[in-house]
């Protein structure tokens, strides 16, 4: 049969047995068959998949001015952009519940002047410093 000569898995014998120089069996012969198909159909669809697909080419390139001395980069509105925030302040208790915390504490900025909490700030990184005070007077 023509299935017999597919059977390149099995090895030869050690020993001659009715003058047969190999064991040819069905069984490997239909398993070699199937094993061919199954490449073939896996083989076809990355070699589809491979020419339908969009190819991807990335490419970057990074740029960075290391002579450049701070005052140049805080002038450069790529490097300190203006910025919209907000700031408030909540107290957690050991339980982790949150609760507002107390008009005791204030926040100041580098001008000495009180940051009202959820108001929407403008301002650049550069300008970001703020202290945060705890009024009590008597404790």
């Amino acid at each position: 049969m023509f299935i017999l000569k597919l059977d390149f898995l099995n090895s030869p014998p050690q020993m001659y047995f009715l003058h047969q120089r190999t064991n040819k069996t069905l069984i490997v012969g239909f398993l070699f068959i199937i094993y061919i198909i199954v490449m073939m159909c896996v083989s076809t669809i990355y070699i589809v998949d491979d020419s339908i697909n969009d190819r991807y080419d990335i490419r970057f390139s990074f740029h960075k001015n290391f002579t450049a001395n701070k005052e140049e980069l805080n002038k450069m509105e790529e490097f300190n952009p203006h910025l919209n925030f907000s700031i408030d302040m909540r107290k957690l208790s050991n339980n982790l519940l949150d609760s507002n915390l107390s008009n005791k504490f204030l926040i100041l900025d580098s001008n000495w002047s009180i940051v009202e909490r959820n108001k929407i700030i403008t301002r650049t990184p550069k300008d970001m410093s703020m202290i945060i005070l705890s009024a009590c007077l008597f404790n």
